[in-house]
């Protein structure tokens, strides 16, 4: 289900008005004529049924129509001190639905904006790039607003209730600081792709401890083109990340990081 992902209040009127960019996405991509109806995803994660009630040249009203549903918000943040907290903001009312974390070492720009908009399609939770020992050069630091106008894209053409957003890029030890202090422990679960099967020679079921409750939080970190490095590993491993080996052949970065999410939404969500 296409939709239009608002990032303005309703008024108390229950209108919003929509100028720049989004006014061009809808009049001019979407062509919303007077009188359209419209599903509109707010702020707070409620999707509604708005109608164009005035068009003009630079600036468009929606008019709400019907609440449709309230649904979740991921985690909303940009920096390591405000993330957790805004997201337990955003998620508020939304307890019993796992949230899926994917902490993925930079690739080459291009594949990590591709890997962003999978993910967000997927429903992905929270996407942490991290700058790996492997990781190309590049100033991924002015990359996140691209990142967050590809997410927005993605919502809108999926339809996704998650409010996906993308952190800015963190070395290995400070996105595991991010994981073991943001995470709902103790139910989580974390697993670490990897391609040598002698080094991780478990599946993500036989990864997975008997008897555990059933996780709030499900992270899967992937490598990227030239891999984790051992002492990368080394971190994932001692803040709980299991090796785990698909039975497959070697995987592009952006395929493993695809794939990786479909085997977890699988098993856990």
């Amino acid at each position: 289900m296409r939709q239009f992902v608002c990032s303005e209040n309703l008024s108390p009127s229950g209108t919003v008005r929509i100028t720049g960019k989004n006014y061009r996405y809808l009049a001019r991509v979407l062509r919303l004529a007077q009188g359209d109806v419209i599903d509109v995803r707010l702020p707070d994660g409620a999707l509604c049924s708005m109608k164009a009630k005035r068009i003009e040249k630079d600036f468009l009203i929606l008019e709400k129509t019907e609440s449709l549903s309230s649904m979740e918000s991921g985690v909303s943040a940009h920096s390591l001190e405000t993330a957790f907290d805004a997201a337990q903001k955003d998620n508020a009312g939304t307890t019993g639905q796992n949230r899926l974390w994917l902490f993925q070492f930079l690739p080459r720009q291009q594949k990590m904006d591709l890997i962003v908009r999978q993910a967000t399609e997927c429903g992905v939770f929270a996407i942490v790039p991290i700058i790996g020992d492997y990781s190309t050069k590049g100033d991924y630091e002015r990359r996140t607003d691209r990142w967050d106008r590809i997410v927005t894209e993605a919502r809108q053409q999926s339809g996704s209730s998650t409010a996906t957003k993308v952190f800015e890029p963190l070395t290995a030890e400070k996105a595991m600081e991010l994981w073991k202090t943001s995470a709902d422990a103790p139910q989580k679960h974390a697993f670490v792709l990897h391609e040598d099967p002698a080094y991780s020679a478990k599946t993500v079921a036989e990864a997975v401890s008997t008897g555990t409750d059933e996780p709030r939080d499900i992270a899967i970190a992937v490598g990227c083109e030239g891999g984790i490095s051992p002492n990368e590993m080394q971190i994932l491993t001692e803040a709980g990340f299991k090796p785990v080996h698909f039975v497959t052949n070697v995987l592009r970065a952006e395929t493993a990081a695809l794939y990786g999410i479909a085997v977890i939404q699988q098993m856990f969500i």
